[in-house]
């Protein structure tokens, strides 16, 4: 059966779509480095590059060692032998280009070594005060930094060199750049193990539990996988590569696939326990979904696209993935889909009875008023909320407290001079050397950054400049350029949160205003601070997208409607749960992160698809019910499909609550927040509101 002119010529266009971007997944590629997360053409990015290319282009890898007792290493019979082996050890793999530490500060002497005032004089770089904790820093040089296979196993060749080399009473623990990119790599395989087989063993499930026919979710999850394949060919035929963030894709995806064709199969299933034959039936719910279908797809793939909003290039990927899934599941819905539902018709009897298990009727309720008055005061709750909420994030806290990295991190800031850290390159100007003056004006520098209350160290210190072959030492230290006579100043403090990163280095650029001088001191650059602003202004990026993008399809809806009354009535419906759902953070004294950002950007698109079907439905029962019978549809052959695609929707989301990264947890929690609270404004605040006086002026 041909449901409209050229189908076969769609089915067609369709296996060659298929065919062509699922033959980009042998380009895609992967980025495991922290890098990817940040946009090329971001000036703090560039004055990252600038450190690079003045100072070192290698990664960065730190040793933690720590006597687990908390008692002294100097103590550990072996110990100062131990290490000097594996310092050696360390200095012949072939990626290591240098290895600093507590050996090499004390110049590999054993008398230095256990010279208690040699200790005291490192302040904290590379052994602690108590002596139970000490450091080692590896300058590493990848063939390729983005390869994940290459970072695992240079990261697993450290460890195991490190757990050879002392005693059980010893760990070892990786920090820096290398450890949070291995950080990155294996929070994405605990969530892939996970997620696939969760995700698919759930929908399953719940899809077998309401139609009780294998063939029905076997068709819908097969829509969602191929979208997915689809979308992520793609993304590769784009150029762009994947990161730990975009590991959730797949499941937004997949749970969107199921809401785009609910409504239909919902609608074919109504008109067979109808009694209709299985020809007319697709007929039927293909006539009824195909305006509310297309329009609620193309307002979703709107949202979703609302994320190129995002000053990260991946969650830019993630909305344009996305997007195009949306797309594809759209065809293969109106394509494909039909001709699966009409191959697997379901018997009269067995329709009646998915029905019946879908009824929510019972769930409805009167009290128009009352309804409508609670969600006025939730939502100047929500309201009062929204003015406590901040903006807010720390990216060690991504990762749980187990992790290598995240203990590191923890006993780095307990233990030595701060995980944080912020280094800012000063020269004295046109490529001249440093002279008494602008040393007297860097020693003034350096004096107030020691009195900010977060700074525990600068490297190089005032005294270090002062040593007669302090530039020679300074340049073997990759502190300062010879050629370009520009040096590097660390400055070191314990994790900082966005805001506080930002803070501090708003007052060093405050203070270099205030005290211009002959010395040029530029722009913070450090990934400490780039993952602050990109927090910050990831969270303002996506407000503005969240806006422009409600606006946007409220006015097409109004548009499309011919009426400002349904505009308003779908703002309300779908503007109300954000408000509500950040509202509560606001009160709970949360902030608003990186994951709890993006659902901003992109939670529009899939909360919308609901209302415009209730709202196009309803419309047209009105053409020939009264108010009363049209509301009653409603729940017996619309809201079903709401509740389902919706029940279905958190069901995919509670998946990555199973995520060991942060981000992708409040992706999933937030999301499932929000559309709890849409279906059920959904289900009672739009009826509610259809009620009124004012909004059924538009149907007369």
């Amino acid at each position: 059966m041909q449901l409209f002119s050229g189908q076969k010529y769609l089915n067609l266009a369709m296996f060659l779509l298929l065919l062509l971007t699922i033959a980009g997944l042998q380009h895609l590629t992967t980025n495991a480095s922290f890098l990817a997360y940040f946009d090329q053409k971001d000036p703090l990015f560039a004055e990252y590059q600038r450190l690079q290319e003045n100072f070192t282009s290698r990664e960065r890898l730190l040793v933690v060692v720590q006597r687990k007792d908390g008692g002294s290493l100097l103590e550990e019979d072996g110990f100062y032998r131990q290490s000097r082996d594996l310092h050696k050890q360390l200095e012949g793999l072939p990626e290591v280009v240098r290895v600093r530490g507590f050996l090499t500060a004390l110049k590999l002497k054993s008398n230095i070594f256990l010279s208690p005032q040699a200790r005291t004089a490192m302040d904290g770089s590379f052994i602690s005060a108590d002596s139970s904790t000490a450091l080692i820093v590896l300058d590493v040089a990848l063939q390729n930094r983005k390869s994940a296979r290459q970072i695992l196993a240079f990261n697993g060749q450290v460890t195991a060199l490190v757990e050879a080399a002392y005693s059980d009473d010893i760990a070892g623990y990786l920090s820096g750049t290398m450890a949070l990119n291995n950080a990155y790599i294996d929070t994405v395989r605990h969530d892939l193990k996970y997620f696939i087989p969760v995700l698919l063993g759930i929908m399953f499930g719940l899809l077998w539990w309401s139609f009780r026919r294998f063939a029905i979710p076997l068709m819908l999850m097969g829509v969602g996988a191929l979208s997915t394949l689809a979308a992520f060919g793609a993304i590769s035929w784009m150029g762009h590569a994947v990161t730990a963030i975009n590991a959730f894709t797949p499941i937004i995806i997949i749970g969107l696939s199921l809401v785009t064709a609910m409504h239909n199969v919902l609608s074919f299933y109504q008109a067979r326990a109808e009694g209709k034959s299985a020809e007319q039936a697709v007929k039927d719910s293909f006539q009824m979904n195909l305006k509310p279908l297309t329009l609620s797809c193309l307002t979703t793939a709107v949202g979703f696209l609302a994320l190129l909003f995002s000053p990260s290039p991946p969650v830019m990927v993630t909305g344009i993935a996305a997007a195009v899934g949306l797309s594809v599941s759209y065809l293969l819905t109106i394509s494909w889909l039909q001709a699966g539902l009409l191959r697997f018709a379901p018997p009269a009897d067995v329709a009646a009875g998915c029905m019946e298990r879908l009824n929510v009727s019972r769930l409805s309720c009167g009290g128009q008023k009352r309804v409508v008055s609670a969600a006025v005061l939730l939502l100047l709750l929500g309201g009062w909320g929204l003015t406590q909420l901040t903006v807010d994030d720390n990216v060690y806290e991504y990762f749980p407290e187990d992790y290598s990295f995240r203990q590191s991190v923890n006993i780095i800031d307990a233990e030595l001079s701060g995980a944080s850290g912020i280094s800012y390159v000063v020269s004295a100007g046109e490529g001249r050397a440093f002279a008494p003056a602008d040393l007297k004006t860097l020693d003034s520098f350096t004096g107030w950054l020691k009195e900010q209350p977060e700074v525990l160290k600068i490297v190089p210190g005032s005294r270090a400049l002062k040593q007669p072959d302090s530039w020679v030492r300074l340049a073997e230290e990759q502190l300062y350029n010879p050629d370009t006579h520009m040096l590097k100043l660390r400055v070191r403090m314990p994790q900082q949160s966005a805001r506080a990163m930002i803070a501090f280095d708003d007052r060093v650029r405050q203070w270099v205003e205030d005290n211009p001088g002959s010395l040029n001191i530029y722009t913070g650059g450090s990934a400490d601070l780039m993952f602050a602003h990109l927090s910050i202004s990831n969270a303002r990026s996506m407000l503005l997208s969240l806006l422009v993008a409600l606006f946007a399809i409220s006015l097409f809806i109004g548009f499309m409607f011919r009426g400002w009354r349904l505009m308003t009535l779908v703002f309300i419906c779908n503007f109300a749960p954000l408000i509500l759902a950040y509202g509560l953070l606001g009160i709970s004294g949360g902030a608003i992160t990186l994951g709890s950002a993006v659902v901003m950007g992109m939670i529009i698109g899939i909360i919308v698809d609901d209302s415009l079907h209730i709202l196009f439905k309803y419309r047209r029962y009105r053409r020939s019910e009264s108010e009363t019978a049209a509301l009653k549809r409603l729940w017996t052959d619309v809201i079903p499909a709401v509740f389902i695609s919706s029940l279905t929707m958190i069901l995919a989301l509670t998946v990555g609550l199973l995520s060991d990264f942060k981000p992708i947890f409040e992706i999933s929690l937030f999301s499932i927040v929000i559309i709890f609270i849409a279906l059920l404004a959904d289900m009672y605040l739009l009826p509610g509101l259809l009620k009124m006086r004012f909004f059924q002026r538009h149907f007369r």
